[in-house]
């Protein structure tokens, strides 16, 4: 399932059809996806389909294309980065870690199955609105470690005044960007000075 001629790059975030649509009119890209299925297979197939399979099939049609770039908005590894997002939701619990490692498992058998490839680059894109509330704080990620490892997370020591005066350095250069709302700035600071 090798390609021989062409740089796959796989995009994952907010990927709209405007921005495909674009990317399609370059003579040395293609856009491909993964063909859709008639109605009766999908409802039979979307019960037990694994979350890598969409991507999975759009990297099939990826290889079928000799363009320069090949463009794939769907992501074989949709489904982990679907997990490790609920992981870190706090409704979600426990039981979060242990979806993502389900679907970690379930994706990296696949891939060592060969049943898909996974593409020459990711690319990122930024969402509109950038959701601060989401970013996993320090303690969050100590329990998580901790948990893992089958103990209690250390106490984790006041933040020093000098990283926090460097960390908001680094995000005020961020907001100069304009990449955050007033508000989502605002919250950056915040947390920040809070030292999670």
């Amino acid at each position: 399932m090798r390609r021989e001629s062409s740089t796959v790059v796989v995009l994952v975030g907010e990927v709209g059809d405007g921005l495909l649509a674009g990317l399609a009119r370059y003579a040395n890209v293609s856009v491909t996806r993964a063909p859709a299925a008639d109605a009766e297979q999908a409802s039979q197939a979307t019960a037990v389909r694994p979350g890598w399979e969409p991507g999975a099939l759009a990297m099939r049609e990826a290889v079928r294309r000799t363009s320069t770039y090949v463009i794939v908005p769907d992501d074989p590894l949709a489904g982990v980065a679907a997990g490790w997002r609920a992981m870190w939701d706090p409704p979600a619990g426990p039981g979060g870690a242990a979806g993502f490692e389900e679907r970690a498992a379930d994706a990296l058998a696949a891939w060592r199955d060969k049943r898909f490839d996974l593409p020459d680059y990711y690319l990122v894109t930024m969402p509109a609105q950038l959701d601060s509330d989401h970013i996993p704080t320090a303690r969050a990620v100590a329990d998580v470690i901790a948990e893992a490892l089958g103990g209690l997370a250390a106490a984790l020591a006041p933040p020093d005044q000098w990283r926090i005066t460097l960390t908001l350095g680094y995000a005020e250069q961020m907001i100069a960007t304009e990449i955050f709302t007033p508000g989502q700035a605002e919250a950056v600071r915040q947390r920040i000075r809070r030292g999670v």
